[in-house]
């Protein structure tokens, strides 16, 4: 009894017509594709796929096209506020400034004679931000200075408060 595919000899027929998975012609296993070489198109290398994805378009080819000549873009939404003048980016000297006097205020101990300029400068630069004349970046730095100066000149006036009341009391 024969296999299916198979001549009373035993050989292959698909191998026999050069169909199958035999080899080239004179044997040795499987072989490669026709034309050899392994993947990829005669001649190595990869070509990329037809049609072409070789560069940027064309101008006009891509997106919608330019806009007339006199075009002018529409307003911006109401309530939308264009970035201050200064670039925008990070926080302004005066609220850099607040804070650094607020701590100096506190570690230097030059007490109130850097605590009065930080509050005031902290204050001015909290009301330029809400104004949108500053950088928002800000913000967090120039209310701190604010409030550590703030709280150093008055626990300075209530020990000066503290100490003449002593003084009138003890005599």
């Amino acid at each position: 009894m024969t296999a299916m595919g198979q001549s009373p000899t035993g050989r292959d027929e698909l191998e026999a017509s050069g169909g199958g998975y035999g080899g080239p012609p004179g044997g040795g296993g499987y072989g490669g594709p026709p034309g050899g070489g392994g993947y990829g198109p005669p001649g190595g290398g990869y070509g990329g796929p037809p049609g072409g994805y070789g560069g940027p378009p064309p101008p006009g080819r891509y997106g919608a096209p330019p806009p007339p000549a006199g075009y002018t873009p529409p307003p911006p939404p109401p309530g939308y506020r264009p970035p201050p003048a200064g670039g925008g980016g990070g926080p302004s000297g005066m609220a850099i400034a607040a804070l650094v006097l607020g701590i100096v205020t506190w570690t230097v101990g030059l007490s109130v004679l850097t605590a009065i300029p930080g509050a005031i400068v902290g204050l001015i630069e909290m009301g330029r931000i809400k104004r949108g004349e500053s950088s928002r970046d800000g913000k967090t730095l120039a209310t701190i200075g604010f409030w550590i100066c703030t709280v150093h000149i008055a626990l300075f006036f209530l020990l000066i408060c503290g100490g003449v009341l002593m003084a009138l009391v003890s005599n």
